[in-house]
């Protein structure tokens, strides 16, 4: 029996959904968040929205605690929450600690006056407590700034998944490429692997103990992969992205 397995390695856009606004004005701490967790791409990621207040010569900041409780990609997002951004920019980036002296890696992501809603960043961390800073730009003019600004948050947890006949998954893979999805077969047959990459990426079939029970095969966006397995084992389809 043919059974079908849809994998689909997928960066999800996100979608921000704004809900009551915390005003905040220079150097505040928001409430702390946890990041939601995304298994299957079907999840909805979480939406909160900030008011930073720039007073003349003054940056309007706000630090947002984000509980991580996985080991994996931090998605993150800012966009502007009325569709106008008043400073010249508001810009975020990640860190470790509360003081906010420890960056995490070089990711820096912001919106302007023409570019309202920044580029994703998928961010590796571990289970912890980071810190991000949105900061609006100095404002030098008479009266005070105000920019409403979106913030959406998800966590994509890093480790094997476990897949069965005709689910789809999005997933997020890390630099090295490589994401084992546990499979126990139901029937004697062949499993078909589809996937939905626009770049495409390797599929490999292995035991319950990972050892290589086949060699890797090419699959292109829009095409599958067809992979022989028998009733009650279990095995691992291993997907290695083309830059791996």
């Amino acid at each position: 029996m043919k059974k079908s397995i849809r994998i689909m390695l997928c960066l999800v856009m996100m979608t921000i959904a704004f809900f009551a606004m915390a005003a905040v004005s220079h150097a505040v701490t928001a409430s702390a968040i946890t990041a939601p967790l995304m298994n299957t791409g079907k999840e909805t990621v979480g939406s909160v929205g900030y008011n930073l207040s720039s007073p003349k010569n003054v940056a309007g900041e706000v630090i947002v605690p984000i509980v991580v409780t996985k080991s994996g990609a931090l998605n993150l997002a800012i966009a502007s929450n009325t569709g106008m951004v008043q400073s010249s920019y508001v810009s975020a980036e990640l860190y470790q600690d509360a003081a906010c002296t420890n960056k995490v890696g070089y990711y820096y992501f912001s919106v302007t006056p023409t570019n309202l809603t920044s580029t994703e960043s998928f961010i590796p961390v571990t289970a912890k407590t980071y810190y991000l800073k949105i900061t609006a730009a100095k404002n030098y003019d008479n009266g005070t700034k105000t920019d409403a600004i979106g913030l959406g948050y998800a966590l994509w947890p890093s480790g094997d998944k476990a897949i069965t006949n005709g689910q789809s998954l999005a997933y997020y893979a890390d630099n090295n490429g490589i994401r084992d999805f546990k499979y126990t077969a139901t029937a004697n047959g062949k499993v078909t692997v589809a996937c939905a990459s626009d770049y495409g990426y390797h599929v490999q079939i292995l035991s319950a103990s990972k050892g290589i029970l086949s060699n890797e095969k090419w699959c292109n966006k829009g095409t599958s992969c067809v992979l022989a397995v028998q009733k009650g084992k279990t095995y691992f389809f291993r997907v290695k992205s083309i830059d791996s």
